[in-house]
């Protein structure tokens, strides 16, 4: 079975102890249990990540599931348990974005709750002071101190800020770029930094706001840090790394030791730290031998070509230099490392696996929780952690100790949609793994049935089966039981909870579309039309739900035509790198809409018109 695992970066690491996860075994003969790490005759990863030896699956027994406990025979232990419990839905959470809390210098804790639009003000003793109320769909994420008793919270989807006054609880709001995502403060200048998806960077002076004008693009900006007097940039789906200077320069940073078979992909989180930056990112495969789509082998299981798992997904912590980022060590055992935090003091750091609901120490303790981590800081030599359903802070010691847990009086947001989709099988991967915030990972796999761009999940998918590229999954049902039960080695679930993960799925609304022309998209919208676009890319979503060939190697599904001004490689393959590469020969001609005759002009138009959807 694949495995998802996570990486850390870091700027310098000079001093800083690092966790190495510890070997827990797996039953001998039989399948894993909870997430063992390599094992004889079965089990997760081995000593190596990428190339562990202990393969998922013994020759005997099946595997305990990492919440349910459900039992599954099998020769090859390829299936979890079963899932019978009816589902429920309070309503439809946003996916886990992390990251979205702050200790202030007195150690008051302000924490980000966007399943609620809540911020939560808890006093240095552990008490609940305040709850704050932001307008619905708001979505906090990223939250800062700045001076006194300041904390700046980032809007999501809301395409601003909240000043947040935090001994009173008064909140201004301020208007920002397009959909921010970046954010911090420089004490030494006084000035805030909001980085947003677009690439815009934002600087915030009092009451003067200006755009730091860049060199070079900085697309899918997902974090923005101040390392003395340069800022430091994450992309989140590609997990690239930018050093930028006060000018504008844009330098990348170039990621030095990562295996031959991996590539960066999904960068979580970056937070300061007293040796630098350190970045929460994950690795993705890249197999040179195709990976199997046949359940029970799909993942690396017992009748793969090697016999042993190898991991789609693994983690890593990395060093990062003025110039470039180096693979420091692999941690085992993250799935969905959505957020990281630092204790100055000591050195020490913890990561969050909100898959399995646990805190990893740098100590090499593991921490096991109620429910889903989503946010962690360091405070007073204690680590905080807000978990989302039920809402609370638990507060953990240096050594691991669980030393508090305090509930918060928000609504429940239970939805069995949620946890199915976010939860790790017992494989150690989640739907989430490649699908980050219900999107897409914009990685490019090595299947056996060809290479395949991950497809985004946002903006509704009921009503467009089949699914999958070549229209092979006729429903949901089908879909959850090849790939999430067969091949991720899930449990197994009822059609009622099935139809929960789709209908939390349809929730997820599309990301809004980067800043366009709005007369070339009128334009392009029109060629949209008299080049039989429309034809086949029909409706809201752009798809007829048909499965043809129109000369890119093959009868496939239409796909929808949803965020594509956020898409890099498009098509099933990602063979179009660029919008442009959409007109040429190998994007099927004239097979695919009646292109060839377009000028110039007309392609741009058309292109800015696919940006905007």
């Amino acid at each position: 079975m694949f495995r998802l695992s996570t990486a850390v970066l870091a700027v310098t690491f000079a001093g800083c102890s690092l966790f190495v996860p510890p070997d827990v075994p797996s039953p001998t003969g039989g399948g894993s249990v909870g997430g063992g790490v390599g094992a004889t005759g079965g089990g997760f990863t081995g000593s190596g990540g990428f190339s562990g030896t202990g393969g998922f699956g013994g020759s005997g027994g099946g595997s305990i599931d990492f919440f349910d406990g459900g039992f599954a025979g099998g020769s090859g232990g390829c299936f979890g348990g079963f899932d019978g419990e009816p589902p429920v839905a309070h309503g439809t959470p946003p996916a886990v974005s992390g990251g979205t809390m702050v200790v202030m210098a007195d150690g008051t804790i302000v924490a980000g709750d966007p399943d609620r639009d809540v911020l939560w003000v808890v006093e240095n003793q552990g008490a609940l002071v305040r709850r704050v109320d932001l307008a619905p769909g708001s979505q906090p994420g990223r939250v800062v101190a700045s001076d006194g008793d300041t904390a700046w919270v980032l809007l999501r989807r809301g395409n601003a800020l909240a000043k947040l006054t935090v001994s009173t609880g008064t909140v201004e709001l301020v208007g920002t770029c397009h959909l921010p995502r970046g954010l911090a403060w420089d004490q030494a200048t006084s000035t805030l930094w909001v980085g947003c998806a677009d690439g815009t960077i934002e600087r915030h002076q009092g009451a003067n706001t200006s755009t730091l004008a860049l060199d070079a693009p900085v697309f899918d900006l997902r974090d923005l840090l101040v390392d003395g007097t340069d800022l430091v940039a994450t992309t989140f789906r590609e997990a690239n790394l930018f050093r930028i200077s006060s000018a504008g320069h844009v330098t990348p940073l170039p990621l030095q030791g990562v295996p031959p078979d991996a590539e960066a992909r999904v960068a979580w989180r970056a937070v300061p730290s007293s040796s630098g930056v350190q970045v929460m990112l994950q690795l993705h495969r890249n197999s040179i031998v195709p990976v199997s789509t046949t359940t029970c082998d799909a993942y690396g299981g017992s009748g793969s070509p090697t016999g042993m798992m190898q991991p789609l997904v693994t983690t890593a912590r990395l060093h990062v230099g003025a110039t470039t980022a180096t693979l420091d060590q692999q941690l085992g055992d993250v799935v969905l490392p959505v957020d990281l935090a630092t204790e100055p003091t000591y050195g020490q750091w913890a990561a969050i696996s909100a898959g399995t609901n646990t805190v990893h120490l740098s100590s090499g303790a593991a921490v096991a929780l109620s429910s889903q981590p989503v946010a962690i800081a360091a405070r007073n030599g204690q680590w905080v952690i807000f978990q989302r359903e039920p809402a609370m802070l638990s507060f953990v010691s240096p050594v691991g100790t669980l030393d508090l847990e305090l509930g918060l009086p928000g609504t429940s947001v239970a939805s069995t949609g949620h946890t199915l989709f976010h939860r790790a099988t017992s494989a150690g991967l989640a739907c989430a793994s490649c699908h980050p915030e219900a999107g897409d990972d914009g990685h490019v796999w090595n299947f056996d049935t060809g290479s395949r761009r991950t497809q985004t999940l946002h903006g509704g998918l009921s009503g467009t089966e089949p699914f999958h590229w070549a229209g092979d999954e006729l429903s949901m049902d089908s879909l959850v039981a090849d790939v999430m039960v067969g091949r991720m080695a899930g449990n197994q679930q009822t059609p009622e909870r099935t139809a929960a993960l789709l209908g939390w799925l349809d929730g997820q609304p599309t990301l809004e579309a980067p800043p366009t022309d709005a007369a070339a998209v009128a334009r392009g919208a029109s060629l949209f039309v008299s080049a039989t676009c429309a034809s086949c890319h029909a409706g809201t979503l752009g798809t007829n739900n048909t499965t043809v060939d129109v000369g890119t190697g093959g009868a496939f599904q239409v796909p929808r035509l949803v965020e594509l001004g956020w898409r890099h490689q498009w098509f099933h393959d990602g063979r179009i790198a660029t919008a442009a590469q959409r007109f040429d020969p190998n994007a099927g001609g004239d097979q695919h809409g009646h292109v060839s005759n377009l000028t110039p002009r007309q392609q741009a138009d058309l292109i800015e018109y696919l940006r905007s959807r």
